[in-house]
């Protein structure tokens, strides 16, 4: 009941504010400035918006504190925060779209000659003093509203409930988010200084308008602004002694979202640079200039460096979570995979440029599949490789650490994407290659040098890129045998039976079998003492046993070692809930059950594949032929 009520409360308060902010604004500009002429419809209407919205927000709103103020779970209650941080992200974004054009106007007013916004037509042919109250007004009214549940969202903040969990979660999003958005804008502004100061003005361009720059001021001004304000939030939050700000997986996130954009920004600038210098070097006419690619890469390069910076001052200074462990994965190996695919491209280009260029002459066309097959792999692999070093070192290295990093989805995500790439890569070239041999022997067609030696070296790189990938998983495979292996060698496994039963036999010679090197042990429930149990690190029992002998079972509850109960089947025992097994099906259990328990994992029930599985590994598979199908289509569409 009581969540219900706040869903009605906050939607009313949310819905009524973003009204409240439009028409306060609104009409606030057409009873100060009527040089607009707004129509009386209009303006009826606001006040009318105004009268009935200020009333109903209040009401609700007023109710909402004194809920909070009584009980402290609606202060703390996810909603609350939730309509708190969406309502400051919705006024703060506002309130700075109304400071960039206002900045924007103030510049142009203070600095004649240059064009302000009202002269782009969205508030008409106001006069200078007219249009810095046209963006004023709604500037006073979202920061006002702003400020007050800035204030209000602050004293909650003071208490540690409003800082755990999922409230905590939207708070740092919040900053994050607007840290992002005046980063962005910064980066924006300082680009296009860079590229206006580094270009040279076209011809019949006057000058002073051209080097003219009050037009990226704002831009400048408001980025930095919004950006020093929430990161340095962000950063007094993650020098606190508040272990959730230091262990967040969001922080990560966004600094190594930063590194990836800067990264992928810096290889394309780069690609783009050396594509002019090898098509400078070919003779080749350059397309564009150093000025509109230079700015772009030195922005780039210094915010990669700045933020790695950050990211290496946070791992001195605190030890990395397992989530954030799981967000440095997957920016190392997205950045490898695109590095790896740049440098495949070129590689590949390269490829057939120098192919073709035995039969037809070195033309323009085959010079500038040189120029930029060379600058893909120039750029690309640079990236590739100290991406992939740093994973592979962490994945190499002996130890639980290794064997996270091995065991990790993201890593084998990656090395089986491309072995599946390079499989129906050369597979597809096989096939055409096949192909045109047939065509031959069958007198239809001629062999050409490009016909054969074209898809050989597509292949060639195929199969390279899927040894090697395939070599890393085999390490991956054996480092992680190794490392098993010497992990069982030091547990001790202890299976209980029954008097004269046969299933601690079978499930011992299982165990031997699936698990070599691991210490198992059969122990008869009804021995007058039991030997080991206190020391084994994982007990097998089922649950008939421990009710039928009593002695057993306090020796179970005493050890200290991890239990596994089996609902093994006996004489006036029902199982509800749990499937009537055999002995063979509750030794498969079983052994899956140990698996996951020496694994460090919860036990999870063992089930066949559901139809549903069967029908998306079938749709996959579908999805492999079709690909496979178009990349053969696409090598013979030319004979064909």
């Amino acid at each position: 009941m009581a969540t219900v009520r706040r869903i009605y409360i906050y939607v009313v308060c949310a819905l009524s504010l973003e009204g409240l902010a439009l028409n306060i604004g609104s009409l606030l500009r057409s009873l100060l400035l009527p040089e607009l002429n707004t129509p009386r419809t209009e303006i009826a209407f606001q006040i009318a918006a105004v009268l009935v919205g200020t009333p109903v927000f209040l009401v609700h709103w007023l109710w909402a504190q004194r809920l909070a103020r009584s009980d402290a779970e609606e202060r703390f209650a996810g909603l609350r925060v939730f309509y708190l941080r969406l309502a400051l992200a919705g006024l703060l974004g506002q309130t700075l779209y109304a400071a960039y054009h206002f900045l924007w106007e103030l510049v142009s007013w203070a600095l004649p000659g240059a064009e302000g916004w009202c002269d782009y037509g969205e508030c008409g042919s106001l006069s200078a003093p007219g249009a810095l109250l046209y963006f004023a007004l709604p500037f006073l009214v979202l920061s006002l509203l702003w400020l007050y549940h800035w204030r209000v969202a602050a004293r909650d903040e003071r208490f540690p409930e409003a800082r755990e969990g999922l409230n905590g979660s939207l708070v740092r999003l919040y900053r994050f988010g607007f840290s992002a958005a005046g980063l962005l804008i910064l980066l924006r502004g300082a680009g296009e200084l860079l590229n206006r100061l580094m270009s040279e003005p076209p011809q019949g361009v006057n000058l002073n308008a051209y080097y003219d720059l009050r037009s990226i001021l704002p831009s400048l001004l408001l980025g930095l602004m919004a950006w020093l304000v929430f990161w340095r939030q962000a950063q007094r939050s993650f020098h606190s002694p508040d272990p959730d700000e230091q262990s967040s997986a969001l922080r990560k996130f966004y600094l190594y979202a930063w590194l990836f954009e800067a990264t992928v920004a810096t290889v394309t600038f780069l690609a783009l640079l050396l594509t002019s210098l090898f098509r400078r070097l070919l003779s080749l006419e350059v397309q564009g200039s150093l000025a509109d690619v230079l700015p772009w890469l030195i922005v780039h390069a210094i915010l990669w460096a700045y933020h790695a910076a950050v990211l290496r001052q946070d791992m001195r200074a605190i030890p990395e979570a397992p989530r954030q462990a799981g967000v440095r994965r997957l920016y190392h190996y997205l950045l490898a995979t695109v590095g790896l695919a740049a440098f495949l491209a070129g590689a590949g280009a390269l490829l057939n440029a120098l192919i073709l260029a035995f039969e037809l002459s070195l033309g323009s066309s085959l010079r500038e599949r040189l120029a930029w097959g060379a600058a893909a792999a120039l750029a690309g692999l640079p990236v590739w490789w100290w991406n992939w070093r740093q994973v592979q070192t962490l994945a190499l290295q002996p130890g639980a650490e290794g064997t996270e990093d091995r065991g990790s989805l993201t890593r084998k995500i990656y090395l089986y994407l491309f072995v599946l790439a390079a499989t129906l890569t050369a597979a597809a070239c096989a096939i055409y290659l096949v192909y045109q041999i047939l065509l031959a022997a069958m007198g239809v067609e001629s062999l050409s040098l490009s016909d054969v030696a074209l898809p050989l070296g597509y292949a060639l790189i195929a199969v390279a890129v899927w040894i090697y990938h395939g070599l890393a998983l085999r390490s991956d495979w054996r480092l992680t045998q190794q490392a098993g292996q010497a992990r069982l060698a030091a547990i001790r496994v202890l299976v209980v039976d029954a008097p004269g039963g046969s299933f601690g036999a079978a499930f011992l010679a299982l165990l031997h079998k699936e698990l070599p090197g691991l210490q198992v042990d059969c122990l008869e429930a009804a021995a007058a003492e039991y030997p080991g149990l206190a020391e084994a690190s994982l007990l097998v029992v089922s649950a008939p046993l421990l009710a039928q002998y009593p002695a057993l079972s306090a020796a179970v509850q005493s050890a200290a070692g991890r239990k596994l109960i089996l609902p093994g089947g006996a004489a006036g025992w029902e199982w509800v809930g749990v499937d009537a097994w055999d002995e063979a099906a509750l030794l498969r259990h079983a052994r899956r059950a140990v698996q996951q328990a020496l694994a460090g994992e919860a036990v999870r029930l063992l089930r066949p594949m559901p139809v549903s599985a069967i029908i998306l590994l079938a749709l996959l598979g579908l999805v492999a032929l079709m690909i496979l199908i178009s990349l053969v289509a696409s090598l013979v569409q030319g004979p064909l």
